[in-house]
């Protein structure tokens, strides 16, 4: 850049003859300012500017545009955002709305619309000449509908290979080594005129190449964006239908390439079209760019050259360049280093004679542009990325992937993108219709429009003979694709190659086509071997996948090196949730993948491992459970009798993993070992039993009962039972609604589920209600009645007149442990049928044994013998009204049916029910009123609900809101004093600690 400093007379005397007649007061006001503007640079970007720059911002003749910029006008600073604001004149620009600010109003200039480019040359001049001609440097341009990207990179790798220093300007940003791209921040094909003209500079006259090869979109030239440059050549590579959402018609695109030459390309210069392209010279003849027959051989069609790119040369050439279209764009570069070289624009350059076939060999280490026909070989099965996103371009990529592979069969996944040119999305369906034996139709850049329409204007092109599959999530079709696939097919990805990014309504997500393909690879070999994933470096073993989870207090990025250190695979990580430097690694690349969200990959996977561990054996279950109380219970229950009746073939969620996180890792751990999964789902929130059914496709459940837990978050009981009815529902779709389930029928929630409104087909063989008779049922559904004796601790199940079952049960306590006993045991007895082939069944025999030894633990209705004379009953799992009341019911009856003492002499202990959000208070005072009913004297509140417990109980009790000031005080003597407890309250209160003194 030239660091020169224009000065407020120097800025006047350029921009006086330009400032339009309307607006001549705001030049008097630069004259007179009392200071001096002092500017340094140009810029076209709001946020790139400041106070020593001037600002072009160009106005598009609509309200939109003009309330926009009056938008960005009002949030403008002249001492940090610009020194001089430069805008076009339009139809309805309002001067009142340029005077918002009197010290902006003196550097705001409007031009004439006809002037704004060229004040932009101007100023461009200044801090960023060119002058090539003067330097023998020189400039080429590449038009066309398909393959600019790779003919400008061939023709610098071209360059280079001759020692001619060379840069690439283009789709992919700037390249000067003929290697690595840096990319440029409109992100455009050709930049916006001052963006260009800086990169030119650089690019020239900083690192000093001889020669810049640049792509040369039709909207830049349609745009004017190239303004005021000379080609010295012109490359043309193809013409086809693309981009009429901008030109209007087929003949004005046309026309708007030819202009490349027509209004840009020196006298001198030369206008080579590519060698299969005879067409298209005739078509550009007949515009009359060169008018003398002498100029006749600057339109040329490229050649095959001396050597005619023979077999032998051929052979030794990359994959990519063994394609009709890339050796097309090869000869093309070739043809154009060889003319810059015969015009003496270059000192030396490529020769094409046969003499020097040797120097031609080098070709074959020539590389592809980033997503130009890239072979790739994840999984060990063959993959093609391509830009391409054209009718035609499908047709050159995919006949070229048969010739190379002709006995592969081909699978193309591709999408159109959104508010450009609808009257090719059912032609590039049948483009593909060509060649494909299988199609997946999915999105690219969608953009403001919706995917579905996209997609169904593709759809009718689509042959219906050939398999297609529409999945709108990118991601998601392309995992698909690639699991799909074998080592017999060839999967080609189109439309994205080198972007890394998806544009959705204004914003671009982070995605790569190569990235998910690595991702993919690895779900393949983590659905095959689950057991080798881990969030967790503290116990994670060499080669297995480390997925970086964030906590609530941690970021998995974090532990990415222990990870490494340890040996892992390959790390999943999220970039968005901090930075971690890929390069900064000594290990080899392939082993990061980057995903959206990395608890997003491991549900999606575990959703997945799930469906395949179905579908190998359509005897397996998994079983769901969920409900407001008894959950794990059940859970644990069910276990104990499946695994009675199947040992060893039954995997159970593990302590606690009942959320978002732990059902997905439950579900990854199940093998060819298991044949019945029980995955416990907890919720606290709406949405989330949703989620977590999806993630299980469960083809059998249990809800247990529909409580006023976790209030705080669903505000009503009615709000739960929608929550919870989310895993029947799951079910029911998961199997047509064959599927097993268990439910109370004295629920009068639960009882909606026997609608028949609830299933597809109107009717449900495989729904199972049952409840205690001494309650009712709300069901016309069959139920099945149970009868609880609480002085034999035991529960009859009358399957129907002919067949009772009696389950006896001393080490559970209450009628409400009993009907989970029995929910469980008539899903097991309904998993394993031949359990009622006769009265001498082994599996029956197996199932009411199991019953009878199951016993509670993990502090869930668990007795404990406490120094061998403290009988405590800790239920301190978890709370909520209904189960309180359950648990004090249960123990009362207990002592008194079947220890003869009276519970009255035992000593309650009653933690917080949390979660019950604004009925928290009221709740709380209507348990305190039923200990008071059942008469219950002896009493510890502990914790930040203790005085409504107090004020319904309206006795005399120990409250305090501190277990550990309960501890110091109270406890020891409590302890001493008395033979039988009753301790429960919620998670977070831990109540299981008064045992730790």
């Amino acid at each position: 850049m030239n660091h020169h400093v224009m000065t407020k007379n120097e800025l006047v005397n350029i921009i006086s003859p330009f400032i339009h007649s309307s607006y001549s007061n705001f030049l008097s006001n630069l004259k007179n300012l009392t200071y001096n503007i002092q500017i340094e640079d140009i810029e076209w970007k709001i946020e790139n500017s400041n106070s020593k720059k001037v600002l072009f911002y160009h106005l598009n003749n609509n309200q939109t545009s003009l309330d926009d910029f009056y938008l960005r006008l009002n949030k403008l600073s002249k001492t940090s955002d610009y020194g001089l604001l430069i805008i076009n004149h339009v139809d309805n620009l309002q001067k009142s709305k340029l005077s918002t600010n009197s010290d902006i109003d003196n550097n705001i200039i409007v031009v004439e619309e006809k002037f704004f480019l060229q004040l932009q040359k101007i100023f461009l001049n200044v801090w960023y000449p060119l002058n090539l001609n003067s330097q023998n440097k020189r400039l080429v341009g590449i038009t066309g509908t398909n393959g600019k990207t790779t003919s400008v990179f061939l023709c610098q790798q071209i360059s280079l290979l001759a020692n001619i220093k060379a840069a690439a300007l283009g789709t992919l940003g700037v390249c000067e080594d003929g290697k690595n791209w840096t990319t440029i921040s409109s992100g455009l094909t050709t930049p916006p005129l001052i963006e260009l003209q800086k990169t030119l500079h650089h690019i020239f006259h900083v690192n000093n190449n001889q020669v810049c090869f640049m792509e040369v979109s039709s909207h830049a030239i349609a745009t004017e964006r190239i303004y005021g440059l000379e080609f010295d050549l012109v490359g043309f590579t193809n013409f086809t239908q693309d981009h009429l959402d901008f030109h209007k018609d087929m003949n004005e695109y046309f026309l708007t390439k030819c202009n490349l030459a027509k209004k840009y390309l020196k006298k001198e210069g030369v206008l080579i079209v590519a060698r299969d392209q005879a067409d298209l010279i005739n078509k550009i003849e007949a515009q009359k760019i060169f008018y003398s027959e002498e100029k006749r051989e600057q339109l040329l069609l490229a050649r095959s050259l001396d050597f005619h790119l023979n077999q032998e040369i051929i052979s030794s050439l990359p994959t990519f360049l063994k394609t009709d279209f890339n050796q097309s764009n090869l000869e093309l570069a070739l043809d154009i280093n060889y003319y810059l070289n015969k015009l003496n624009i270059l000192n030396k350059g490529i020769s094409t004679t046969a003499t020097q076939l040797n120097q031609l060999t080098q070709l074959k280490q020539l590389i592809p542009a980033a997503g130009r026909f890239v072979v790739c070989n994840f999984g060990g099965k063959t993959q093609i990325i391509d830009f391409a996103h054209s009718p035609d371009a499908i047709i050159k990529i995919a006949k070229t992937a048969k010739e190379i592979f002709p006995n592969k069969r081909m699978v193309i996944l591709f999408g159109c993108g959104g508010d450009r040119d609808s009257s090719k999305r059912p032609l590039m369906g049948e483009a593909c219709s060509q060649y494909a034996d299988e199609i997946y139709v999915t999105s690219d850049n969608p953009r403001f429009e919706d995917p579905q329409k996209i997609i169904n204007d593709i759809l009718p092109g689509i042959n219906k003979n050939i398999k297609h599959t529409v999945i709108i999530d990118r991601e998601e079709a392309t995992i698909e694709a690639y699991l799909n696939t074998t080592c017999d097919d060839v999967l080609l990805l189109l439309g994205k190659g080198h972007e890394e990014y998806l544009d959705i309504k204004g914003v671009k997500y982070n995605y790569s086509d190569f990235n998910t393909l690595k991702q993919a690879e690895v779900e393949e070999y983590l659905l095959t071997l689950s057991t080798s994933l881990s969030t967790d470096t503290r116990t994670i073993k060499a080669n297995e996948v480390f997925v970086a989870l964030d906590g609530e207090n941690y970021r998995g990025i974090d532990f990415i090196e222990q990870a490494l250190q340890k040996n892992a695979s390959y790390i999943i990580f999220d970039e968005q949730k901090g930075s971690y430097n890929i390069n900064s690694s000594k290990n080899d690349h392939k082993k990061f993948i980057k995903v959206n969200n990395t608890l997003t990959f491991l549900q999606k996977l575990a959703q997945k491992y799930a469906k395949k561990w179905l579908a190998q054996n359509p005897k397996r279950k998994i079983i769901g459970i969920t409900g407001t109380n008894g959950k794990t219970t059940h859970k644990e229950m069910l276990f104990h009798l499946l695994n009675a009746l199947a040992p060893g073939k039954v995997y159970a969620t593990e302590k606690n993993f009942n959320n978002h996180i732990g059902v997905p890792k439950t579900l990854l751990k199940l093998n060819d070992s298991y044949d019945i999964a029980i995955i416990e789902m907890g919720t606290n929130h709406p949405g989330e039993i949703k989620l977590l059914a999806e993630i299980s496709s469960p083809n059998a459940g249990i809800i247990t009962n529909i409580g006023d837990g976790h209030l705080e978050f669903f505000g009503s009981r009615e709000n739960v039972f929608l929550e919870k009815r989310a895993l029947f529902d799951q079910v029911m779709l998961q199997t047509d609604d064959q599927g097993l389930f268990v439910l109370k029928a004295s629920d009068p929630l639960l009882c909606k589920l026997s609608s028949p409104d609830t299933h597809s087909n109107g009717t449900h063989s495989n729904l199972i209600f049952y409840y205690e008779e001494s309650e009712k049922s709300y069901t016309d559904h069959s139920a099945i009645k149970c009868k609880f004796d609480n002085v034999k601790s035991s529960l009859d199940i009358k399957i129907d007149a002919d067949t009772t079952y009696t389950i006896k049960n001393s080490n559970l306590i209450g009628k409400h442990n009993f009907e989970n006993l029995a929910a469980t045991f008539l899903l097991a007895r309904a998993i394993y049928p031949d359990a009622d082939a006769d009265s001498d069944s082994h599996h029956i025999k197996e199932l009411l044994n199991a019953c009878s030894t199951y016993a509670p633990k993990e502090h869930r209705s668990q007795w404990i013998i406490y120094k061998n004379t403290k009988h405590i009953f800790m239920d301190a799992y978890n709370a909520n009204p209904s189960s309180m009341k359950s648990s004090i019911q249960g123990f009362c009856d207990h002592l008194e049916n079947i220890l003869n003492i009276n519970y009255t002499t035992s000593f309650f202990i009653l933690g917080d029910m949390n979660e019950l959000g604004e009925s928290a208070p009221a709740l709380h005072k209507e348990i305190g009123a039923f200990l008071k009913v059942k008469g219950i004297k002896n009493i510890a509140f502990i914790g930040r609900y203790c005085d409504y417990y107090m004020e319904g109980f309206s006795g005399v009790a120990y409250a305090l809101k501190s277990k550990d000031d309960f501890i110091k005080t109270h406890w020891p003597q409590i302890l001493e004093n008395f033979t039988y407890f009753f301790i429960k309250g919620s998670r977070s209160i831990k109540l299981e600690s008064l045992l730790i003194l």
